[in-house]
């Protein structure tokens, strides 16, 4: 994502981890007015999406898993400050039934856990699954630190955030597959999977193919070779990314060449700006509530932004999760446990409902520069003028509106409002527009710990504690948030003077969940995906703007990890007293945009998926860094199982990815010494 948010734990999707998921896929954003450019507020980073759903009927799952707990650590970097009781103990999955012990050298299949419990990935990493048999295969799942059931003690642990970040997870995970190769002593959980002489290969898809890819440039006496799906590691301010990148990679689902009507994109553009326009007049309100079908009329302004919000929140997860074959991967988690399935193709099916009726037979007509945000919408006898984020009209009355062409154009806003309930609606009980209590309104979180601002369309507004009130460093801190992004000693310093503080979070068993998690990982890793901060520039189906038209890099990185001082407000320390919201850190760390050093890395992204705005584009840095770009491809499609109604393009790239474990499993085994036998194919 996204979206600094996330999700809950794996027991087995408890009330808490329902009410975090409403609050990470689907949270409000602070929507500009459409007449004033004051109040410009520099954008949040979202997260990559993640759900957790129930196991697909008949194939393997987390039930075929046998489970092992190993003891970790709260710091690989600092054994020195570690006390013995803030060791704790990292849930890992081991299927071994297509592994014909040490001897035979089979490769070990890795998943590179991210932000959600472990279950999750076990459930849907198919193309782990489908050809572990082949290669002889040792298939491993190992939980990120501080997500499902793998996290620290908090409560009574000093600075009991600091070991949350990227770098200590790849560090969990290289000790665990060390221990498997050298062996862990009597008693160890490990020793029946003791495999001195098996490759690695690691898989992981969105966060989990950042960690996939930066396993393998940290450890690579350790990994062979990674599949790295979806992996936007290219998204830090620093890697200089488009803001409106992951926006504009998504209007390509809404259009033809992503398999949508012609027409959606215009159609939903225009919508937005006939909304804003007719609903600055009372008269006008009233007629869209009754056109549209509103559950509550709109009363102000103010209403009209928040339906516009209604309207623009899901196209995000939509797009990404534009699978070609029906799914409740998304909404099982997002409606409390429904196991009501989007179609194929989500977006497909929302465009052919906003296009029910056409442009030309709706009498519209857009002439102007859309990429300048400068152009006339016309709809019969109704004109309105767009200047970036403003509108004038040509003083259009309230008989225009209830005329041929006002009828037209509230025809349009009806169909676009009728095609977002494709999410909205999923479950088929709904009998009116509740746009006041959609996912994406704030009033949906009931989670009491810090949130960052929360997704809605591509872009992530901060929340209100992240805005300029806040208590957060403000922009006149920006030259020691450098310093400090440049000194790695003060991170971790969250008290006046450096002190060490104790963790006190009152009811930690509820408080404590994914979404919390992701975001201090944020703020310990300075994660911030600018891919993600921005929407309405002209390069893509969004209106109004989210940025003021000569915006800078630095307008939108200023304040936007300012969320990271309400942890310590909640009685969580550990995490850095000022943000490094460049991700200077990261950048140095993984090397930003200059990883041709590397090698045995395959990449690959969707052209529907927004996140593909910070993958590594194809053909790849190198011939040992390939990368592939699937065609229809939804966020990491190839890793799920495969199904007769998959895109050519993403049996092609399975095929390749395939190929490639081959050859990195050769290597690795001529590289260990090893004299592999023959893999015989197990079925589970």
């Amino acid at each position: 994502s996204n979206r600094c948010v996330n999700k809950s734990s794996i027991y087995p999707v408890t009330l808490v981890a329902m009410k975090t998921l409403l609050v990470l896929l689907l949270a409000a954003t602070q929507v500009l007015s459409s007449e004033s450019t004051s109040g410009w507020t520099s954008q949040q980073p979202r997260r990559p999406l993640r759900v957790v759903q129930a196991p697909w009927a008949g194939r393997p799952s987390a039930a075929n898993c046998t489970w092992v707990w190993v003891q970790q650590p709260l710091s690989h970097f600092a054994r020195g400050a570690n006390a013995p009781e803030t060791d704790f103990k990292q849930r890992v999955c081991i299927y071994d039934k297509y592994w014909h012990g040490a001897a035979a050298a089979g490769p070990i299949f890795f998943y590179t856990g991210n932000e959600s419990p472990v279950d999750e990935y076990i459930n849907n990493t198919g193309l782990m699954w489908e050809h572990a048999p082949k290669f002889g295969a040792l298939l491993i799942w190992a939980e990120h630190r501080y997500f499902g059931q793998s996290v620290p003690r908090l409560n009574g642990t000093a600075n009991c955030l600091s070991g949350l970040t990227s770098e200590e997870a790849l560090a969990d995970y290289a000790m665990l597959l060390q221990a498997l190769r050298l062996g862990d002593g009597e008693g160890s959980p490990l020793t029946p999977w003791h495999a001195p002489k098996s490759p690695v290969i690691a898989f992981g898809g969105s966060y989990g193919g950042m960690l996939t890819a930066w396993f393998r440039m940290k450890y690579p006496n350790v990994v062979d070779g990674g599949i790295a799906a979806s992996a936007p590691i290219w998204m830090d301010p620093l890697d200089y990314p488009k803001v409106d990148g992951s926006a504009a990679w998504l209007s390509h689902a809404a259009e033809p060449a992503g398999g949508s009507a012609p027409e959606c994109s215009l159609s939903l553009k225009v919508s937005y700006v006939l909304l804003s326009d007719i609903g600055k007049t009372a008269e006008g309100r009233q007629l869209m509530s009754e056109s549209m079908g509103l559950c509550d009329p709109l009363q102000s302004r103010e209403d009209v932004a928040t339906l516009r919000s209604y309207l623009q929140s899901p196209l995000f997860n939509l797009a990404e999760g534009s699978y070609p074959f029906a799914t409740n991967y998304i909404t099982y988690a997002t409606f409390n446990g429904t196991l009501a399935k989007l179609p194929p193709w989500p977006m497909r099916e929302l465009c052919s409902r906003a296009t029910s009726s056409s442009l030309e037979d709706l009498d519209v007509s857009v002439k102007g520069s859309i990429e300048e945000v400068v152009f006339n919408v016309t709809v019969g006898s109704i004109e309105v003028a767009v200047d970036w984020n403003e509108t004038k009209n040509n003083n259009y009355t309230t008989a225009s509106l209830t005329s041929s062409s006002g009828h037209a154009a509230l025809q349009l806003l009806k169909n676009v409002a009728d095609a977002l309930q494709v999410w909205y609606n999923v479950t088929g009980d709904q009998t009116c527009i509740n746009w006041r209590n959609h996912f994406g309104s704030a009033s949906s979180s009931s989670s009491t710990m810090p949130s960052s601002s929360s997704p809605s369309s591509p872009s992530s507004s901060p929340s209100s504690s992240s805005s300029s009130s806040s208590s957060g460093p403000s922009a006149a801190t920006s030259s020691s948030a450098q310093e400090a992004a440049v000194d790695p000693a003060r991170r971790g310093d969250v008290g006046a003077f450096g002190e060490s503080r104790v963790c006190n979070i009152a009811d930690e068993e509820t408080k404590w969940d994914a979404m919390s998690g992701w975001n201090a990982l944020c703020c310990n890793d300075g994660i911030n995906a600018v891919n993600t901060a921005a929407q309405g520039l002209g390069h893509d189906l969004y209106w109004p703007p989210t940025l003021p038209r000569n915006y800078s890099m630095e307008d939108v990185v200023k304040g936007s990890l300012n969320f990271c001082s309400s942890f310590a407000q909640e009685g969580l320390y550990g995490l850095p007293a000022v943000p490094d919201e460049w991700g200077r850190w990261n950048t140095a760390n993984y090397g930003g945009k200059r990883i041709s050093s590397h090698s045995n890395i395959f990449f690959s992204n969707g052209n529907l998926d927004p996140w593909t705005a910070a993958g590594v584009p194809a053909p790849g840095p190198t011939e040992s860094l390939p990368v592939a770009l699937i065609s229809l491809g939804g966020h990491h499609l190839d890793l799920f199982f495969s199904t007769p109604d998959d895109p050519p393009s993403v049996k092609d790239v399975r095929s390749r990815e395939v190929d490639f474990i081959q050859k990195w499993v050769l290597e690795g085994q001529e590289r260990l010494g090893a004299t592999p036998a023959q893999p015989q194919m197990v079925m589970v």
